[in-house]
């Protein structure tokens, strides 16, 4: 649990929340349908910009982005809420090529990936105990201005 998520809950432990950046209208529609059997709550911006505010509002377990959303600014983004706030993040990059920078994102896909792989991803991501970027399990952040402005 990050420590934003621990501070924002008391009693019964809140769902674990996704972060999804997609730019296509249709994906705040179908990606909460997507992660539904995950049992999480997702939140959906089509902005980097409405990613950093989302991020500052509030925590999120999980971050999904295209990494070269906005010029590049989703790998930014990707980097900044790991190292920032805690956030698994999953990075989607081109079929066709590799991530520019694979250390910017906890995990990769293919932008062309199927549901059950995405969800097995984000599911993977939200295991207790995984690892954060800096080695510890569960590894929260204190808030910082870097969110790959």
């Amino acid at each position: 649990m990050t420590a934003a998520r621990a501070a924002a809950g008391r009693g019964a432990p809140p769902r674990p929340r996704v972060l999804v950046v997609d730019p296509d209208p249709g994906a705040a529609v179908v990606m909460p349908k997507v992660l539904a059997p995950l049992g999480v709550a997702v939140v959906v911006v089509a902005t980097v910009a409405a990613a950093r505010a989302a991020a500052r509002a509030g925590w999120f377990d999980v971050a999904v982005a295209v990494a070269g959303a906005e010029r590049g600014r989703g790998l930014a983004l990707l980097a900044g809420l790991r190292d920032h706030y805690g956030c698994r993040t999953l990075g989607l990059h081109r079929p066709d090529a590799a991530p520019d920078d694979p250390g910017s994102a906890d995990a990769w896909l293919p932008t062309t990936v199927g549901i059950d792989a995405l969800r097995a991803a984000v599911g993977g991501l939200l295991a207790p105990g995984r690892a954060g970027a800096d080695g510890r399990p569960d590894a929260g952040r204190a808030a910082g201005p870097n969110l790959g402005a």
